[in-house]
C-alpha cells in the first residue's frame, strides 16, 4: 500500500512566519517567471550565506504549492550570479577560482536536497556535485590542455558523487508528489547530463521503498 501523499515542505505553520507581503512577493516572482518563460535569476552578492540559504529554501517551499511552478522551476531553473569585491559580475568560468564560491555551493548542496535539479548553469552543477572533491585532487594529477582541465576520479570519489546525485533525485520525487508533477523527465535529464550509471527507474524503486525517510520540513523559525 502506498504511503500518504507527501506533505508540503513549507507547511502552513512555517508559512505563518512570513509576512503576507513576503509570500506575495515570492509568488509574484515565480508567476512572472512562469508567464515569461524565463529562469529565476539569483544574485548571491545581495545576501549573506545564511540569508541566501533561507531565501532559496523559501522559494522552493512556496513553489511546491502549485504544479506549474514546480514544473517551471525544474525546467528553466535557477541562474546564479556571483560578484567580486568591486561588484563586477564574475563569469561562470571564474567561479572555481574565486574565494568563497565553493563554500557557497557546499552549503547549497547540504541545505537544499533538490538543488542539483534546479541549477541551470553547467559550472554551477559541477561545483555543487563535485567541486569539493575536485579541490582535493592535487594539481599534478589533473590534465591541463589550454583552458580545459580534465580531472580523474577514484572509484570511491565517483561513487560518492553518484550517491549525492541519487539522493537528490529521491528527494525530488518526494518534492513533486503533492502536486502530482512528473519528476521523471527532469531526473532523466540530470542523469544524462552527468552520465550517471543509474536510471530514473532505479530512483523510483528506492523512493517507493523509502519514502518515510524522505520527509522534509523547512523550518523558517529556526533559520531566521
Amino acid at each position: 500500500m502506498s504511503p500518504d501523499p507527501a506533505p508540503y515542505w513549507l507547511p502552513e505553520s512555517e508559512r505563518a512566519h512570513l509576512s503576507p507581503d513576503s509570500i506575495s512577493n515570492l509568488e509574484g516572482i515565480l508567476q512572472r517567471a512562469l508567464e515569461g518563460g524565463t529562469y529565476l535569476q539569483f544574485d548571491t552578492s545581495e545576501y549573506s550565506l545564511d540569508e541566501a540559504r533561507l531565501l532559496l529554501l523559501t522559494i522552493v517551499g512556496v513553489a511546491q504549492y502549485r504544479k506549474e511552478w514546480v514544473g517551471h522551476l525544474a525546467t528553466h531553473k535557477l541562474h546564479l550570479q556571483f560578484r567580486d569585491e568591486d561588484g563586477t559580475e564574475l563569469p561562470p568560468s571564474g567561479w572555481p577560482y574565486a574565494d568563497g564560491i565553493q563554500e557557497w555551493f557546499d552549503d547549497f548542496r547540504a541545505s537544499c536536497p533538490i538543488g542539483f535539479l534546479l541549477l541551470g548553469q553547467e559550472e554551477a552543477l559541477q561545483l555543487a556535485v563535485a567541486g569539493d572533491i575536485i579541490n582535493s585532487i592535487p594539481d599534478e594529477e589533473a590534465k591541463h590542455e589550454g583552458d580545459h582541465t580534465t580531472y580523474y576520479f577514484s572509484a570511491m570519489e565517483a561513487k560518492a558523487m553518484e550517491e549525492r546525485v541519487f539522493l537528490q533525485c529521491l528527494y525530488f520525487l518526494e518534492y513533486c508528489a503533492p502536486t502530482g508533477t512528473d519528476a521523471t523527465p527532469h531526473i532523466d535529464a540530470l542523469i544524462d547530463t552527468l552520465g550517471c550509471s543509474f536510471s530514473s527507474a532505479d530512483v523510483r524503486a528506492q523512493w517507493e521503498t523509502h519514502r518515510a525517510d524522505l520527509r522534509v520540513s523547512i523550518r523558517l523559525s529556526e533559520s531566521a
